[in-house]
């Protein structure tokens, strides 16, 4: 009877040391094969515009000839975010069919446009670095979840400046 309690006594020494074995292989930060896991951060991965043709959307006057136009920005964002480290995600920042429509005037669109792309992280508050091309600066502020990023941005040239707002999800 004692050697009976002893084994069984040994074999729930032996499961708990399992279970601890797994949770920590399992849980982020744990070892696997002697390695250590970083935990996966959330940015990290694909961001297309919600919604096909306005990623972007963001209306401004532009100074044309001392007259002033309005003007709208629309078109798609895509963020690819490769690495994150000391709260800077890093990655590439796609412009597709972005177009710059002034009233009563043939659009100005970029059907493509890759650059390199630093964002701030504060929380689940994010900054772009400026954007800088061709004379326009644009710079983007928001928040992201798990599935989505979404904010404000300003875009600011010779001719006037815009603000307008972009929305991604995850690809």
């Amino acid at each position: 009877m004692k050697n009976k309690s002893l084994m069984y006594s040994l074999l729930g020494a032996v499961v708990l040391v399992v279970v601890v074995v797994v949770v920590i292989m399992v849980l982020p930060g744990g070892s696997k094969n002697g390695a250590n896991v970083p935990a996966v951060n959330p940015l990290i991965g694909t961001w297309t515009s919600a919604t096909p043709g306005k990623g972007m959307q963001a209306t401004g006057t532009a100074t044309i000839l001392r007259k002033n136009y309005e003007y709208t920005v629309a078109g798609d964002v895509t963020v690819v975010i490769q690495s994150v480290e000391n709260n800077i995600a890093s990655g590439t920042i796609t412009y597709t069919n972005a177009c710059l429509t002034v009233v009563s005037r043939a659009p100005q669109c970029i059907t493509s446009l890759v650059k390199p792309v630093q964002l701030q992280i504060n929380g689940n508050a994010i900054t772009f670095d400026s954007q800088t091309e061709a004379g326009v600066d644009v710079s983007f502020t928001g928040t992201y979840t798990n599935n989505a990023m979404s904010g404000t941005f300003v875009r600011t040239s010779s001719i006037g400046k815009a603000s307008g707002t972009f929305n991604l999800v995850r690809a």
